[in-house]
């Protein structure tokens, strides 16, 4: 119920892991949907040692849009 949205794992948190050192790519097999659940990712790591990184400072806007995505059979 409370875990985060694949989009936000691909477009928020992974990129901030991918500067830390490590290679991660995740790709979105199947969409799942709180309570029944049933999705599916792929995820590829290529490991390396954690180093530390600053986020001091907001980058500049790059962008604003929305994504809704609905399960079949609800509506």
């Amino acid at each position: 119920m409370f875990a985060p949205p694949f989009d936000f794992i691909a477009k928020c948190f992974l990129p901030i892991i991918n500067r830390m050192g490590p290679k991660v790519e995740a790709r979105l097999v199947r969409h799942g949907f709180y309570p029944r659940s049933g999705g599916r990712i792929e995820v590829d790591v290529t490991p390396a040692p954690l180093r530390a990184i600053d986020c001091l400072e907001r980058g500049a806007l790059i962008g604003v849009s929305g994504q809704c995505v609905w399960p079949i059979g609800t509506l």
